[in-house]
């Protein structure tokens, strides 16, 4: 599945995304989340401070590059 999460800036994006993740991590499934290149360990690094070690290791941050 494919979920696109548009707007403005500090309308809550991210927000919804960590708790998308952290919703489907429950099922088990691999989660792919595609980044901008420079954005790939700034976006590792948040998903482990806010999900934990156990729910981050379910999660692949990508770039298109590294797809």
């Amino acid at each position: 599945m494919v979920n696109f999460i548009l707007g403005e800036a500090g309308s809550g994006k991210s927000s919804e995304i960590i708790e998308k993740i952290r919703e489907y991590s429950e099922s088990k499934k691999k989660i792919f989340v595609i980044v901008p290149e420079q954005f790939t360990f700034e976006y590792e690094r948040k998903m482990y401070l806010k999900l934990g070690s156990a729910v981050s290791n379910s999660i692949n941050v990508l770039s298109f590059t590294r797809l």
